[in-house]
């Protein structure tokens, strides 16, 4: 168990994991002058189940969601440690929504849902505020129990940089990916030389690495039947 008297969170399906949440992620950690607690909390959702079901693509939805969750830990636990900030933060794929991952907080740690804060960019404040205001508060044990998303606080941080996102990047991987003929070597290269992709990508090779080959294999399997962002693949 966690002890702490405070806690800051994340929670995102950071697919892929970029500059945009990493900047809010290192200006939170540094600038955590209480000392709270820093979790981060990746949504498992994934279309790799319907890869082994053989519906893969079948959803456009799901067609955005090519990085496991394994995976997207691994990435983010990677780039906290190259930025030297991974000091008294859990990267945690255990809660499939925020207000899930807020019970697994209070669980963890014994903070009260007033001590805990959601940190947000700026563009998520609406449907968060909608998720967790939307309905009015009791005050009482058991609507914190069953409701504590209603009691949390929010941070939010403007975007540093405004251009990034995860749409934009994805699109940008696509257009590398089918120019490079699938070679990720090429492709690892090609990043290296686009100032856009470089700058917003995760720092390791070896975590570019693996979002290339997961998009990869998602073109692979939609060949020409199915969109994949703007694009029809291969």
């Amino acid at each position: 168990m966690s002890k702490t008297n405070c806690v800051k969170f994340f929670f995102g399906r950071f697919q892929p994991p970029h500059s945009g949440h990493f900047d809010i992620m290192e200006r939170t950690i540094r600038n955590n002058s209480s000392r709270c607690k820093i979790f981060i909390f990746i949504s498992p959702k994934t279309s790799r189940n319907d890869i082994e079901r053989g519906t893969y693509g079948a959803y456009e939805a799901e067609d955005r969601y090519p990085l496991t969750a394994d995976e997207r830990q691994s990435i983010i636990i990677e780039e906290l440690q190259q930025r030297g900030i991974d000091d008294n933060v859990e990267v945690l794929t255990t809660a499939r929504s925020a207000q899930a991952a807020i019970k697994e907080i209070m669980r963890m740690t014994n903070v009260n849902p007033e001590d805990i804060d959601i940190v947000l960019g700026e563009d998520e404040r609406g449907p968060f505020t909608a998720s967790f205001y939307g309905k009015p508060r009791a005050d009482t044990p058991q609507d914190k129990s069953e409701h504590p998303e209603k009691y949390v606080g929010m941070e939010i941080f403007g975007r540093s940089e405004s251009d990034v996102s995860a749409t934009k990047i994805r699109n940008r991987l696509i257009d590398l990916i089918i120019t490079s003929d699938l070679d990720t070597n090429n492709i690892l290269d090609s990043i290296d030389n686009d100032n856009f992709l470089s700058s917003v990508l995760p720092i390791s090779r070896e975590s570019r690495k693996t979002i290339i080959d997961n998009y990869k294999t998602k073109i692979r399997h939609l060949g020409s039947k199915k969109p994949f962002g703007r694009y029809s693949a291969l």
